[in-house]
């Protein structure tokens, strides 16, 4: 048995109307879900912003002090030094843990990156006096607080002018 030739210009039409159906509808159906927007976190966009507040008990509220150096190649190493705190970065957006969590470093009140660990390198600043601080945060982000206070540490460094070499003739 032999199928009947279909005649060329509905063969047309048919190819046709689907190619414009799929121009039509194909970013419909090939887009992916809108991403999370994450610019509040690792990713930021660095810009100042606060989390919500986590009270925690002061009789076993964590403590955080920061020492701040002048990097001998450039920048600023940033040391901490934490008690009753665990930095957890696999647990990052995870159920919050009491007493664990990150770190979040702000310069001059602009949030600059998270910090998972007791030491960071911070690029170097523009020149004048700049606040450095850093707040111990959940792994919700909540910034850690005893009595609507944030637990946190803050130094004030100077960035030195940048001198220009002379050239003498």
């Amino acid at each position: 048995m032999t199928m009947p030739k279909m005649p060329v210009f509905v063969f047309v039409f048919w190819s046709a109307l689907c190619a414009f159906a799929g121009l039509i509808f194909a970013p419909y159906i090939l887009a992916s879900p809108p991403a999370e927007d994450h610019s509040a976190h690792l990713t930021h966009e660095h810009k100042e912003h606060s989390h919500a507040m986590l009270e925690v008990d002061p009789a076993t509220a964590p403590q955080i002090a920061m020492k701040v150096m002048k990097d001998a190649m450039s920048g600023w190493n940033v040391l901490l030094q934490v008690e009753n705190f665990r930095f957890a970065p696999a647990a990052v957006n995870g159920t919050n843990q009491p007493n664990e969590g990150h770190a979040h470093i702000y310069v001059n009140g602009e949030k600059q990156a998270r910090v998972y660990g007791t030491a960071f390198h911070l690029a170097d600043l523009p020149p004048g006096e700049h606040e450095i601080s850093i707040s111990l945060n959940a792994n919700d982000h909540s910034t850690l607080a005893i009595d609507g206070n944030p637990i946190e540490a803050r130094v004030t460094v100077t960035q030195p002018q940048v001198q220009a070499m002379s050239q003498e003739n």
